[in-house]
C-alpha cells in the first residue's frame, strides 16, 4: 500500500496564513502518513507553536526555502517564488516508488503571478492531485487598471483549471453568484467558510472588561490585530479625537502598530486621554486574545482600498456576538451587508463613520439585532464547518 505525503505551500507564515494553514492541515492530517509545509526561512513564531499544539498535528516536517526578510505579509516575487519551487521540486524528486502526493498552494494571491510565470515550464506528472486556495477572487473595478487586473484574474484561475487541471478552494463566496468565465467550472471550485476557533463564545463582558480595567458602562470600540496602512490604521489616528468626542467612548487597540512614528504619535495621545484609550502592542495568546472581542461593544474593520482578503477578526468578532462597523468596499464589507452582522461606511468618511458609532450607541434595538445576526453567522463559519467541508473534498476527491 503506498503512502500518502502531502506537500503544502505557505511561504508567508504570519497572523491568519498561520490559522488557516493549521485549520487545513487539523483537518486533512489523518488522511496522510506524512506532511511537508514548504515555508520562508525564519517561519517560526509563538503562534504557529501555540497552534501545532492545540491541534496536536503529527508528521510535519518543515521545510524552509525562501528568506523575504521580517515581511509580516507580502507578494512574493518571481526570484523569491522560484525558491520555494525549488524546495517543492526537490521533495518531488525525492519521492521513493511507495509514496504518492498531493500538493496544495496555500494562499496564491500573495504568488499568483510568479506561480503562474513558472507553471508554464513546471512539471507536476509525479503529484496525485494539485489545488491552490485563493482568499479573494473579486476586485473593485473602479478604474481600467482594475478591470484588466479581474481579466487577468480570472483567465489565471481558468488556466490553472482547464489546462493544469488544478482544483481551487477559495473563500471568496460572490463567486458561487456571479456568472463569469469561472461559472461552468464551479465542479472543480469549493467555496469554504472563513474559519474561526477558540474560546470567543465563552467570555463574559464583565468579566473581559474587569481584567483589562474598562468600566462597565462605557462604549467600547475596538481594534484587533497588526495595525497597519491596509488595515486603515493612519484613517483612524488622524480622527481619533473626533471619535473621542462622542461621549463615553473607549478605544482598545489591541495589537501592534507596525510604524513606529504613528505609534508614538498614539502614546502622546493617550497622555491626554488617561483611560479612554488602551493600547495592548504585546503578542496575546489564543486565550488571552479572546478578552479584547468580549470587551467590546462593537469592532471597528477601517480596511483601506489596498485591504484585499477576508478578515479573521470579522469571523471572531461574530463568534464573540460583537457587531462591526467596516469599510463597505471589498469582501469584508459584502459580508457585512450580506448578513447583516454590523454598519459600514465609506473609507476615509469619518462623518459616516461617527453615524455609525453613534447609531449603535443610541438604538438598542439595532444593536440586539445585528448580535442576532452574529449568532447566526459564527455557526456557519466554524472551524467544525471548515473541517468538514475540506475533508469531503479531500476524501472524496481521493475516491
Amino acid at each position: 500500500m503506498k503512502k500518502r505525503i502531502l506537500i503544502a505551500i505557505e511561504p508567508i507564515m504570519r497572523g491568519s496564513r498561520v490559522h488557516i494553514l493549521m485549520y487545513f492541515l487539523s483537518a486533512v492530517n489523518p488522511l496522510y502518513d506524512k506532511i511537508y509545509v514548504v515555508t520562508r526561512e525564519d517561519y517560526e513564531n509563538r503562534l504557529l507553536d501555540e497552534l501545532m499544539k492545540k491541534y496536536d498535528i503529527e508528521n510535519v516536517e518543515y521545510v524552509r526555502s525562501v528568506n523575504i526578510g521580517n515581511a509580516w505579509i507580502k507578494k512574493l516575487n518571481c526570484k523569491e517564488f522560484k525558491c520555494v519551487k525549488s524546495s517543492v521540486e526537490s521533495i518531488i524528486n525525492n519521492l521513493r516508488e511507495n509514496e504518492i502526493a498531493d500538493v496544495i498552494f496555500m494562499a496564491i494571491d500573495d504568488y499568483f503571478v510568479p506561480f503562474l510565470i513558472s507553471s508554464f515550464t513546471w512539471s507536476l506528472k509525479k503529484i496525485s492531485r494539485c489545488f491552490f486556495i485563493r482568499y479573494r477572487v473579486y476586485y473593485a473595478t473602479r478604474s481600467l487598471k482594475s478591470k484588466v487586473k479581474q481579466a487577468l484574474v480570472f483567465a489565471g484561475i481558468f488556466y490553472l483549471l482547464f489546462f493544469k487541471k488544478m482544483r481551487m478552494l477559495n473563500f471568496d463566496e460572490r463567486i458561487e453568484r456571479k456568472k463569469n468565465l469561472l461559472y461552468n467550472y464551479t465542479n472543480k471550485i469549493t467555496t469554504l467558510p472563513d474559519p474561526w476557533d477558540g474560546e470567543y463564545d465563552k467570555v463574559e463582558r464583565t468579566v473581559a472588561r474587569t481584567r483589562l480595567n474598562i468600566k462597565e458602562d462605557s462604549f467600547v470600540i475596538a481594534l484587533i490585530g497588526r495595525q497597519n496602512q491596509r488595515k486603515g490604521f493612519p484613517f483612524i489616528l488622524k480622527n481619533i479625537h473626533e471619535i473621542l468626542k462622542v461621549n463615553n467612548v473607549v478605544i482598545l487597540i489591541s495589537g501592534k502598530i507596525e510604524n513606529e512614528y504613528e505609534e508614538k504619535l498614539l502614546l502622546d495621545i493617550i497622555k491626554n486621554y488617561e483611560k479612554r484609550i488602551i493600547y495592548i502592542p504585546d503578542y496575546l495568546s489564543e486565550q488571552d486574545i479572546v478578552y479584547s472581542y468580549a470587551a467590546a461593544d462593537v469592532i471597528l474593520l477601517p480596511y483601506s482600498f489596498d485591504f484585499s482578503f477576508s478578515s479573521g477578526v470579522l469571523a471572531r468578532a461574530c463568534a464573540a456576538g460583537v457587531p462591526v462597523i467596516a469599510s463597505s468596499h471589498g469582501l469584508v464589507g459584502e459580508r457585512v451587508k450580506r448578513y447583516k452582522i454590523g454598519l459600514v461606511f465609506e473609507y476615509e468618511d469619518v462623518k459616516k463613520l461617527l453615524e455609525c458609532i453613534n447609531k449603535l450607541i443610541n438604538n438598542k434595538k439595532l444593536l440586539e439585532e445585528l448580535q442576532h445576526n452574529c449568532s447566526i453567522y459564527k455557526q456557519i463559519t466554524s472551524l467544525t464547518q471548515f473541517k468538514s467541508k475540506v475533508k469531503n473534498i479531500f476524501i472524496d476527491d481521493k475516491e
